[in-house]
């Protein structure tokens, strides 16, 4: 809900300061090139100078001392009509665990948003949702968005959607925010485009431009979508470096995925089928899956037992997983009877988007082995990802 703190600072004494001599604060050796610009700006008597001077010492939450300077600007930039320094002194006292607090918040907010200010608004949003007012919240953050606040039009989407908005329309809403530079919604909307066929290589490209420009949530869907066998769009060139990128903020699956890499380019070998052995056995699903794919005879045990792993684990292997496991029940039927629940399996996987599942019914249906052979299911069945005949 937002900046939680362990202080809170008095009303009387913010207001006092504010109109004393310390309302333009001393340079400091940790403020920032921009700090020490908007510094002299404010000095040279600039009140939005002194408003963004501010909300960047409060935001930037070095110590006490930065805060309390940056309240006593946003005060007498606030009470000079500065309604961006409103907005941010608004949201101050709004994460202030006082009612006094919320009273001062609401009342800066509602100048900020009826102001036109984006930020007023989205914080007064988050104020309406402390009070239970769901409907007023969501309201707000719309009203956010449509000024071009980029965090409202996140929440308008987020809670939206509970509200029983369309999927559309929560789609529009991260796609504005998004476009605004909000990270985290270029995620959301990866994560959904990734999820559709028709949209799941654009979504894959725009998880793997978040992960770049340093957002970690998107670095492994991103690494998963280009994973080699599993992917989207396997293609260890991009999934490497993302899956690196996971691996070290401490996500297995992500180094899982780059001992694959490593594997396809035959790169140490012995050492990446160690690695995802290792992992697999402290029970990273995906490991299993490509350390059973690397393994010379699909049929022993331990390998079944790695791909039933994989299959019963919530995993991007999963599907593939499956599909191995039913392709392995196949090749043991002796019969058309014993083949129906294999090939059920497949096409129910492959309905699903199983590119592997789909593969090999495409195979299945070629080679005419326990069905007939029919050139037209095949066809149907086949994808750009499978293997070449």
């Amino acid at each position: 809900m937002g900046r939680a703190r362990a202080w809170t600072w008095p009303l009387w004494l913010i207001a006092a300061t504010a109109c004393g001599a310390a309302a333009v604060p001393t340079t400091r050796a940790t403020w920032t090139p921009t700090e020490l610009a908007a510094q002299a700006s404010c000095q040279s008597g600039d009140i939005r100078a002194c408003g963004a001077l501010g909300r960047s010492l409060v935001r930037a939450a070095r110590d006490m001392r930065d805060i309390e300077r940056g309240l006593v600007l946003l005060e007498g930039a606030c009470g000079r009509d500065d309604l961006a320094a409103c907005a941010a002194l608004g949201d101050w006292y709004r994460v202030q665990d006082d009612d006094r607090g919320h009273a001062r918040a609401s009342a800066l907010l509602t100048r900020a948003c009826d102001g036109q200010i984006g930020d007023g608004c989205r914080a007064l949003g988050e104020l309406a949702l402390f009070r239970h007012d769901g409907l007023g919240a969501l309201l707000l953050f719309d009203k956010a968005c449509d000024l071009g606040d980029a965090e409202g039009c996140e929440k308008s989407g987020v809670f939206g959607r509970k509200a029983g908005r369309s999927d559309a329309r929560a789609e529009a809403s991260f796609q504005r925010a998004c476009t605004l530079g909000r990270l985290s919604s270029c995620h959301l909307l990866g994560m959904i485009d990734l999820r559709r066929p028709s949209t799941a290589a654009g979504g894959a490209a725009l998880l793997a431009r978040n992960c770049a420009a340093g957002h970690t949530p998107s670095c492994l869907p991103a690494a998963q979508a280009f994973a080699p066998v599993i992917g989207v769009q396997p293609a260890c060139a991009q999934a490497a470096p993302l899956a690196q990128q996971a691996c070290v903020s401490g996500l297995d699956d992500g180094c899982a995925i780059g001992h694959a890499c490593a594997l396809e380019a035959r790169l140490n070998a012995a050492r990446a089928i160690s690695g995802l052995r290792v992992a697999c056995d402290h029970g990273i699903s995906i490991a299993c899956f490509y350390w059973a794919d690397a393994q010379p005879r699909q049929t022993d045990a331990e390998v079944v037992a790695a791909y039933e792993a994989a299959c019963q684990a919530h995993s991007a292997a999963a599907p593939t997983a499956c599909a191995r496991l039913a392709l392995i029940t196949l090749d043991r039927a002796v019969s058309s009877a014993d083949a129906e629940a294999p090939l059920a399996t497949l096409r129910d996987l492959c309905d699903k988007q199983a590119s592997a599942a789909c593969c090999a019914l495409a195979d299945i249906y070629t080679a005419g082995r326990l069905v007939p052979p029919d050139p037209a299911q095949a066809a149907r069945f086949r994808r750009p990802t499978c293997p070449p005949q």
